[in-house]
C-alpha cells in the first residue's frame, strides 16, 4: 500500500527465508503480479543446523547486481526487506554500485527494532516499521504469569503493532 501511494510499481522482496519461506512466498504471490522467481528472493530458504556467520552476503550482492543490470522499465523500484541487517548490507552494496556509476536508486521499505536500531534514522531513503521488542516481551511475561496463576487457560497471540516512519517527510 505504501509503495502504491508513492507510485512505485515494481517491488522486489529480499527475505532471510527460514522458517517463513512458504508463508512469505504466498503473501508475495497474493499481493504482486510480478514473477516471484525474479522478484522474490530468499537468502536462507532452509534451516541451517550450524551456527555460522552470514553465508548469504555474496548471494545478496549478486541479486542486487542482477536487479541493477535489468532494463530500467523492469528493474525493481522498491525493495521490501523485513530485516534491518539485510537492509544495511543491501543499502551499502547499492551505494557502492552507485559510486561505480550504476544508476539505480530503489526506495526501501524495511523493519527495524526500537531497542537495537541497526540503521540511523534517515540513512536509508524510504519507509520503515519499528518493532518494540520490549513491549512484546512485557506482554509475553504478563500472559505467562496469567496462565501460571490460572487467570487464562490458553495461550494467545501477542500482537504488538510496529510504528510506521518515513525518512522522506
Amino acid at each position: 500500500m505504501i509503495a502504491k501511494k508513492r507510485g512505485l510499481k515494481r517491488p522486489a522482496l529480499l527475505h532471510c527465508g527460514y522458517p517463513f519461506t512458504k508463508m512469505v512466498l504466498s503473501v508475495f504471490e497474493r499481493n504482486c503480479t510480478l514473477a516471484p522467481e525474479i522478484y522474490c528472493h530468499f537468502l536462507q530458504p532452509k534451516m541451517m543446523i550450524e551456527d555460522l556467520p552470514f553465508q548469504w552476503t555474496e548471494k545478496l550482492h549478486q541479486i542486487l547486481h542482477d536487479f541493477a543490470a535489468m532494463p530500467e522499465n523492469v528493474r525493481p523500484d522498491v525493495l521490501f526487506i523485513p530485516d534491518d541487517i539485510i537492509t544495511s548490507i543491501a543499502h551499502r552494496e547499492i551505494l557502492k554500485m552507485q559510486k561505480n556509476g550504476i544508476d539505480w536508486d530503489p526506495h526501501f521499505i524495511f523493519s527495524t527494532s526500537k531497542q537495537i536500531p541497526i540503521l540511523p534514522y534517515g540513512s536509508v531513503k524510504g519507509d520503515y516499521f519499528e518493532y518494540d521488542v520490549m513491549a512484546k516481551a512485557d506482554a509475553a511475561v504478563k500472559l505467562l504469569i496469567d496462565i501460571i496463576c490460572g487467570k487464562k487457560q490458553q495461550p494467545e497471540t501477542i500482537g504488538i503493532k510496529p510504528k510506521y516512519f518515513s525518512t522522506l517527510n
